[in-house]
């Protein structure tokens, strides 16, 4: 009898989310879409109402409730979208990317590569950027703690130390390349004013999101302290940074832009340690030849 109310309910489940269920046959393994006909003849109909108009309940409250989730965590897309074309996207979210954990927090998770991927919403690159940006300021918000290296302790740095600094984000951040207005857009939708008219940028606009204290943030960064920062991973040094400006043609111009750059970060909460920890002992890997 469990075995099979748990084989009903499996089935049930597949069912609600269009999932295809697997069977075997031997020795191997066979998909295949577990057929609503089949389920609906395993239950007894209710007093008042039709076994399928009753699983039908049950199909469209499920992605009712994932469709809530997006709009809440995208509130901001949704305002500019409007609410027939952020339906629209929601549905095909729904049906593109099923949910796959048990914690609906991540659900949104791919929904800017969709819009950026999928018809007629790729016609608007806005409409994915702006939704990067909506879920790169949650996930700051959402994302693990960490001491921040403060300015203060950057300053207390011995000289003879720096070039073997270890510089690490703060969990927190994320990095986003826009190549529309979408900061723009997203601002003027978050204060609750007109959003300008979508266009394209003649170069990219390089942001960075972070949580500086409890409060997620974003701001443009400049093409050399984007370049800088995106150098700055947990296993670089203040010299791999450094070395990564490429735009200037004095080293020693180089080290001093970085040097404020770092300075900045640090005072903003975008760090999350910096020791003096020798370079080899968190060597970088090589890429093959």
């Amino acid at each position: 009898m469990m075995a099979n109310l748990a084989a009903l309910q499996h089935q049930m489940q597949s069912v609600i989310l269009r999932r295809t269920a697997t069977a075997q046959h031997g020795g191997s393994t066979t998909s295949y879409q577990v057929p609503r006909d089949d389920l609906l003849s395993q239950l007894r109909p209710p007093a008042h109402a039709q076994t399928d108009a009753m699983l039908d309940i049950y199909c469209n409250a499920y992605r009712s409730r994932l469709a809530e989730v997006l709009e809440a965590d995208l509130a901001n897309l949704s305002a500019y979208l409007g609410k027939a074309l952020f339906e629209h996207a929601a549905a095909g979210y729904i049906e593109a990317h099923p949910s796959d954990r048990q914690n609906v927090r991540w659900f949104s998770r791919n929904m800017p590569d969709f819009l950026a991927a999928t018809a007629p919403f790729s016609n608007w690159p806005q409409m994915a950027e702006v939704a990067r940006i909506e879920l790169a300021l949650a996930d700051a918000f959402d994302s693990a703690n960490a001491e921040t290296f403060s300015l203060a302790m950057l300053t207390s740095i011995s000289p003879d130390d720096w070039a073997t600094l270890m510089v690490v984000p703060h969990p927190s951040v994320r990095r986003i390349d826009a190549l529309t207005n979408a900061l723009d857009i997203w601002i003027a939708i978050d204060a609750g004013t007109e959003p300008p008219q979508a266009k394209r940028l003649n170069s990219p606009q390089h942001l960075i999101v972070w949580r500086e204290a409890t409060t997620p943030r974003i701001r443009v960064m400049s093409i050399d302290e984007a370049t800088a920062f995106d150098a700055a991973q947990p296993a670089s040094t203040f010299a791999d940074v450094v070395a990564a400006m490429t735009s200037f043609e004095d080293q020693r111009e180089a080290a001093k832009a970085a040097v404020g750059f770092l300075a900045g970060w640090a005072a903003a909460g975008m760090l999350a340690c910096v020791d003096t920890e020798a370079a080899n002992s968190h060597p970088k890997q090589e890429t093959p030849a």
